[in-house]
């Protein structure tokens, strides 16, 4: 087909225009795109899609994972449970019921983990700040939901906030591990309050006194060796077992008016 001389320059024209769009447009894409991704690369996109390992557990908000090959610990956004490590402190209330949940629940297995554009990407112990999840189930949410720890903002609102102070109102209201009353009544404070209750006895053996024969009087005031004034009620526990000195204090008591205005304070066992 034959083309005049200013067909040929229109169509060169034409074609040259076309191609320069088409260029221009991929170009402005590929930036586009290029831009995207390294905004992306901040908050680590992969970085939700891959499982780590949980190598150790701290405490009940801390753990540390296998991340890329590096034994990283990480803390738990949004929750706070009682301390069991920190030197600064001695170990709290439920701290150990806490740590043990949580290593009864993640020690060994595969967790997720997301960072929260909120939040800083990790803590002035240079852990790193983040929700874990294990089997797709948040586990600050399950934290918290079973009274092992509490909601917790630091400085800035968090994401999942909202979620985790619903789950603390139901563990309150459930009573759920610590926000029960009896959360730290352990067999060994129970023990150690039980001995308190009990009345110092004599390095050795010694006659016991004539106990008072007026019938109304029958409550005895026993000082125990932490010189705690309580008073033992006929048919308490340790009652039989006091012995009353008058010379160190000890008396007796006709009715409980009488003793607590003395000061004594009735034994709880």
């Amino acid at each position: 087909m034959y083309y005049d001389r200013e067909t040929q320059s229109k169509y060169i024209k034409y074609t040259l225009i076309t191609t320069g769009i088409a260029i221009l447009s991929i170009t402005i894409i590929a930036i586009i795109l290029n831009l995207f991704s390294h905004g992306q690369q901040s908050i680590s996109p992969t970085e939700n899609s891959i499982s780590y390992k949980v190598v150790s557990v701290t405490d009940g908000d801390t753990i540390n994972i296998d991340y890329n090959g590096k034994t990283t610990p990480i803390r738990l956004i949004g929750v706070d449970t009682p301390e069991t490590v920190d030197p600064r402190t001695e170990v709290q209330c439920y701290g150990p019921e806490a740590s043990n949940y949580l290593e009864s629940l993640l020690s060994g297995k595969y967790v997720t983990i997301e960072s929260d554009p909120t939040q800083d990407n990790s803590d002035k112990y240079g852990r790193l700040l983040r929700y874990v999840y294990l089997n797709h189930n948040d586990v600050g949410t399950m934290v918290i939901a079973n009274g092992y720890g509490k909601e917790y903002t630091y400085n800035l609102p968090y994401e999942n906030q909202s979620n985790y102070k619903t789950a603390e109102s139901l563990a309150k209201q459930n009573s759920k591990g610590l926000w029960s009353p009896n959360a730290c009544s352990t067999d060994s404070q129970a023990e150690q309050a039980e001995q308190a209750e009990q009345p110092e006895q004599p390095a050795t053996p010694q006659p016991e006194p004539a106990q008072p024969q007026t019938v109304q009087c029958l409550i005895k005031g026993n000082i125990n060796n932490k010189g705690v004034k309580i008073y033992h009620m006929p048919g308490q526990q340790y009652y039989e077992k006091t012995i009353i000195t008058e010379s160190k204090g000890e008396r007796w008591f006709c009715t409980v008016d009488e003793a607590k205005a003395a000061g004594w304070r009735k034994s709880k066992v």
